[in-house]
């Protein structure tokens, strides 16, 4: 996934305003940092079983398919998601 994040320097700050989404592949795994950044900045919003991003032409939604931690015999650091139709750049 490629984003471009968007500032607001209207009070002499830099704040991030939002993103763009460059490219958002049908596959993606974002790690727990991506997403608490995200939230933290209103780019992102999670629920438990999808990830969005609400970009400035539109959201991209994503299901998470497994979450950080053992899975069978491998353990993973990051939610591993697969882009629901109808979501915004392929």
């Amino acid at each position: 996934m490629r984003l471009k994040r968007l500032y607001d320097h209207s009070s002499g700050e830099p704040v991030v305003s939002g993103v763009r989404v460059l490219h958002a592949g049908p596959e993606q795994h974002f790690s727990p940092n991506l997403c608490e950044i995200g939230m933290k900045e209103g780019w992102l919003s999670m629920d438990t079983d999808r990830i969005t991003i609400h970009g400035q032409d539109g959201d991209v939604v994503y299901q998470i398919l497994r979450t950080p931690g053992r899975h069978e015999d491998e353990v993973i650091h990051y939610y591993d998601c697969k882009k629901l139709k109808g979501g915004k750049r392929g």
